[in-house]
């Protein structure tokens, strides 16, 4: 079963200038998750993983300074790994409108870990 939040915004203190640690920047998140469970049939919650959770562990490190997307992204996937049970965890995490001289919509980082 593949479980999966994406669009999540938050505004950020990453960046690697120390202008975007102070001022921070628009960020969004996909973000999904494989459990080992092919059919829910009990309608317990207990019996899959609640994406409030998920949502909460991105919103936490969303809060922490970060210089590299890619450092944001390890975190993410390292916190979700200490609380829940996940065989694949694959994560993007965009930057919106990043400081380039042109105009750049998102910089975005994708990691995948099977555990």
């Amino acid at each position: 079963m593949i479980i999966s939040l994406e669009g999540i915004k938050f505004h950020s203190p990453i960046g690697f200038y120390e202008e975007e640690q102070v001022i921070g920047n628009e960020i969004l998140i996909d973000l999904e998750v494989e459990l080992n469970l092919s059919v829910q049939t009990n309608d317990q919650l207990a019996r899959t993983i609640n994406y409030e959770t998920l949502y909460e562990i991105c919103k936490k490190t969303s809060q922490k300074p970060f210089r590299l997307i890619e450092t944001y992204c390890t975190e993410i996937i390292n916190m979700i790994i200490l609380q829940l049970r996940v065989n694949r965890i694959k994560i993007k995490v965009s930057k919106l409108n990043p400081m380039l001289e042109g105009a750049v919509e998102k910089a975005s980082v994708t990691m995948e870990r099977i555990l």
